[in-house]
């Protein structure tokens, strides 16, 4: 990511508190999907982010967000579309940090705002489409891997990335069964909507106030909260997993009769969730993050008989 818009930027901040006798930026992190740095004026903390070209649609999702759904979504102080620049005020720690502290009802008020957000936004579904979100719709997920498993294997077999020739043909079956189970349960399907694509409660603040859209693509919207029941499952168990699942499914209709679109959607989340790796076009990248790409092609083959255990 080049580095001369640095300056631009900080004079950018500066214009935005311009009789601050206070303004220190500090460079929190540098990666290739974002920038972000700490501001520090008289006016208090903000967080300023920088996202990848491939990631600016978040600028205008956001004020679609913020007209349809501004109670459920972090309000930034500060935009700058072309740039691709956002500046919104600190506010305190994550609820991934509180809920280990509180408990597991975050994650549950979370998935409640979550829907909140994603029917608010059904409202304006036409916008959505015009901000140039990607479209994943579930019933073409199997030519979508398909191709993006031909961009990791095409990688060097060095790169701890690199996907074989067996495991892309095990995938795309998968997906292939996936992609069956989800026409016989569509009749439940609330259809095409948003989907946050990386909401782990890192992502969320008190409210809950859910942040970081970058990743955000127009598919199902129950694909959503794929990361927010893993997480739930690993640090609170099982049985907390299971009632954000039935807290969010309540916000859409019967849980009951819901549950099996739910998990189809949330594996088939493995394939937007790949694409999000994929669309940087780095190789370097997903060989130092391999760990966390490799097992979403893995998710995929998870026995599909499984899906509605408890």
């Amino acid at each position: 990511m080049s580095t001369d818009w640095h300056d631009r930027a900080r004079l950018w901040l500066r214009e935005l508190f311009p009789g601050s006798r206070t303004f220190d930026v500090r460079v929190y992190r540098e990666r290739a999907w974002a920038t972000n740095w700490v501001l520090t004026v008289d006016e208090g903390v903000f967080w300023f982010k920088r996202g990848h070209e491939s990631l600016r649609q978040e600028v205008a999702l956001l004020a679609v967000l913020q007209r349809v759904a501004p109670e459920h979504v972090l309000a930034p102080r500060a935009v700058d579309g072309e740039q691709g620049w956002i500046l919104t005020r600190d506010q305190g720690p994550t609820l991934a940090a509180i809920a280990r502290q509180e408990g597991p009802q975050h994650y549950c008020a979370t998935s409640v705002a979550l829907a909140a957000t994603q029917q608010a936004a059904a409202t304006s579904f036409g916008e959505l489409q015009l901000v140039g979100l990607p479209r994943f719709d579930p019933v073409r997920a199997v030519t979508l891997l398909d191709e993006m498993l031909a961009w990791f294997h095409a990688l060097p077999s060095t790169n701890p990335a690199n996907v074989t020739v067996s495991v892309r043909r095990t995938a795309t079956a998968a997906a292939s069964a996936l992609v069956e189970r989800w026409v016989a349960v569509a009749k439940r399907d609330p259809g095409m909507g948003l989907d946050h694509n990386d909401l782990h409660l890192g992502n969320v603040f008190r409210g809950p106030l859910i942040s970081d859209w970058g990743d955000a693509v127009v598919g199902h919207p129950f694909s959503s909260l794929r990361p927010v029941v893993f997480a739930t499952g690993k640090v609170f168990g099982d049985e907390a997993a299971t009632l954000v699942r039935t807290t969010y499914l309540k916000q859409w209709g019967d849980p009951v009769e819901l549950r099996e679109t739910l998990e189809v959607a949330m594996q088939l989340a493995a394939v937007q969730r790949l694409y999000a790796w994929c669309r940087l076009g780095s190789a370097d990248l997903v060989a130092e993050y391999a760990e966390y790409v490799l097992p979403l092609v893995m998710e995929l083959g998870r026995d599909i008989a499984d899906l509605t255990s408890p």
